[in-house]
């Protein structure tokens, strides 16, 4: 092997560790806020006397386990999809998926409103395990980028052969440079609320892609924030190909 063979296989493995390192960091980083909340939460249930107080940090602590299970299922999903992609394809009930991750993420942020918005959908042939965590992932996601108190409207309807989902927050947007590569690990545009590194938007986009839809993000229609749009193709459309 020459000099520069040796010099050029020296670099790929460095490039090689610096990404795994990379994705080890950014897992760290994911997983922290919410490991923190959970240990501070189980002290304090400890030391409470009033019931009340027990009941409030419990409902914390099964909130961050609920949240830190949505992580590691995402994570795994998608790095198994990278791996060796098998969705399960059948017919999948979006109403109920969007409610389902409606419900979920309420309860992880019971600062914030989730409102729906749906009509009647196309049916719809998906993998039901991978299609929800892309949505729970997109309402998780909109709720980080919302300060307390605001709306995060979830609408569906058809559009063609199509039907979109549309998640808008009440963010700061995201700027047109960034409407790309908002979607690859570790981008997060520099506008979220808590700490992270910018997983969950790569769970959905490689998901995405295992599934044969389609996300984009988009401005919001009405004031500050933005909206990200999941397509889905009709189980017509797919058999018409």
């Amino acid at each position: 092997m020459t000099p520069a063979e040796l010099a050029e296989r020296a670099t790929q493995r460095i490039e090689h560790q610096d990404a795994a390192f990379a994705l080890i960091s950014g897992i760290a980083h994911e997983l922290r806020t919410p490991l923190s909340v959970l240990s501070a939460s189980a002290e304090m249930l400890e030391m409470a006397d009033d019931v009340e107080d027990r009941k409030r940090f419990s409902a914390i602590i099964q909130r961050q386990a609920s949240r830190l299970n949505s992580i590691v299922e995402g994570m795994l999903e998608a790095y198994g999809a990278t791996a060796a992609p098998r969705p399960r394809s059948s017919q999948a009930d979006l109403p109920a998926l969007i409610e389902q991750a409606r419900a979920e993420q309420q309860f992880v942020y019971p600062q914030h409103r989730f409102v729906l918005e749906l009509e009647p959908a196309h049916e719809i042939d998906a993998d039901e395990r991978m299609l929800g965590i892309v949505i729970s992932n997109l309402l998780s996601n909109a709720a980080k980028y919302s300060p307390p108190g605001s709306t995060v409207r979830i609408s569906c309807r058809q559009d063609g052969d199509a039907t979109r989902l549309r998640v808008q927050d009440q963010g700061s947007g995201v700027p047109d440079h960034m409407k790309r590569d908002i979607f690859l690990a570790g981008e997060r545009a520099g506008r979220s609320l808590e700490p992270g590194v910018g997983l969950g938007l790569f769970v959905v986009y490689r998901l995405c892609e295992v599934l044969g839809a389609e996300i984009t993000v988009e401005d919001a229609t009405d004031g500050d924030g933005a909206c990200f749009v999941l397509t889905l193709q009709s189980r017509q459309a797919l058999e018409g190909r």
